[in-house]
This record gives C-alpha cells, structure tokens and sequence, in this order.
C-alpha cells in the first residue's frame, strides 16, 4: 500500500472530516496529492511539514540526508505554487556537529526565501553510539542558542505574514481546546491556531464551523462568528 491509497481509503470514511498528513520526506511527495488539496471536495486539507533539516548540502551530506538544498527548494515551490492557502512547516536543527557560521547562514538564507509559514527549531543532541557523537568539532551550546533564537525569531516573522493574507476571509475552523475561562480555540484546515474574541457559552470542541478572522494575536488569530 502506498500513502495515496492510505489517503484514498481515509476519504471515503463517513464522519471524517478532515485529513492531515504530518510530517513527510521532502521530495518523495506524489504529485496528485496536490490535486487533492486543491479540490475544495477532498478531505485531505492544504498543508505540508517537509523537514528540512539544514540548508547546506555539506551539513546535509554529514546527516546522511538524501536530498540537496536545491532540491528541497524544489520541492517547497512546486507545492506552493500547486496548492492555494498551502501551510508549508519544517524543522531545522542547529549546531550539528561541524557547522560552521557559514553554513548556518546557508540555512538561515534558505528559510528566508522559501515560502514557509513556520518552523521548529531544536539543537543538535549527541547520543552514544551515533556517528555524529564522535565528530570531533561539536558546537558549543551557546553558538547553538544563538542560532536556534535566530531562526525562532525569523519563523515568528513567518508566521505572522502567513496569517495576515487571511485576515478577513471566513474559514472554518475545527474547535478542539477549551478553557476553564471559556476560551475555545481551533484550526482552519491550513493549520492557523483560531481563538474565539468572545467566551461563548457552548462546548464547540469537535465541531466545524466558519468564523471570520478579525485581527492577529501573537502567533494566533482572534476569530468572531458570523452575524446574520
């Protein structure tokens, strides 16, 4: 079976409304997935994490990676370009053994260019018994708290272009946190974290249902239910 049938399978189930696939390795997407996306019918909603890892090949050969920066790129813009409202996610790792500042700006250059609304970032972890534990040049921590800030600070920036081209549209939002307080909060189907800008006196959570995007908050958007 391949992840197109597993896809095709989970579409025809009553009662699912959504399909998000999670992480998945860059370049080995089918193409009719896209189309999938692209269809307002299909269950499997407009959303990609592509990790990435690093944006220097010489890093990238080091993780034993089977992929270049370039054809990561590739791969970010056929989607983005396939897809319309595509959230595009990665994860990127700093301080691997051997990096140097100048392919930590590689990747930091990469990420700036590439159309991605968010990324995780975490520090380069040795573990006995790896290959990459017996490196001999190991980045200190400090160099790799500052690269980790670095490229933090940069998918806020990300993420907060990411979500002003929705402001004002109406989307639904599948409601699944609620609050002590009553505060209930969601995600529209390309992955925007929705807060409610009003407590509401009804359990949602579970439930898909459309609510105009009224303004930015942090790395959410307030949401206001729709007036007839």
């Amino acid at each position: 079976r391949t992840l197109v049938d597993v896809v095709d399978f989970l579409n025809t189930l009553p009662g699912l409304s959504r399909i998000r696939i999670s992480s998945i390795e860059p370049t080995t997407v089918p193409e009719i997935l896209f189309q999938y996306m692209s269809d307002a019918q299909h269950k499997l909603v407009p959303f990609f994490h592509l990790p990435l890892q690093s944006g220097s090949d010489i890093i990238l050969q080091k993780m034993k990676r089977r992929y270049s920066a370039a054809e990561y790129t590739d791969e970010i813009w056929r989607a983005f370009e396939s897809v319309p409202d595509l959230c595009i996610g990665t994860d990127v790792m700093v301080g691997f053994p051997e990096e140097s500042e100048t392919e930590f700006k590689s990747t930091l250059n990469l990420l700036k260019k590439l159309p991605l609304a968010y990324f995780h970032v975490f520090p380069f972890s040795a573990r006995n018994g790896t290959p990459a534990f017996k490196m001999k040049e190991q980045v200190p921590p400090i160099i790799k708290q500052q690269r980790g800030e670095k490229l933090r600070l940069l998918s806020t920036k990300k993420r907060s272009v990411f979500h002003q081209k929705f402001l004002g549209q109406s989307r639904e939002v599948l409601w699944e946190s609620l609050k002590p307080d009553g505060t209930i909060s969601g995600y529209t189907d390309n992955y925007i974290r929705v807060v409610l800008n009003e407590l509401y006196n009804s359990d949602l959570r579970n439930q898909l249902l459309p609510v105009q995007l009224k303004e930015l908050k942090g790395q959410t958007i307030l949401g206001k239910f729709e007036t007839a």
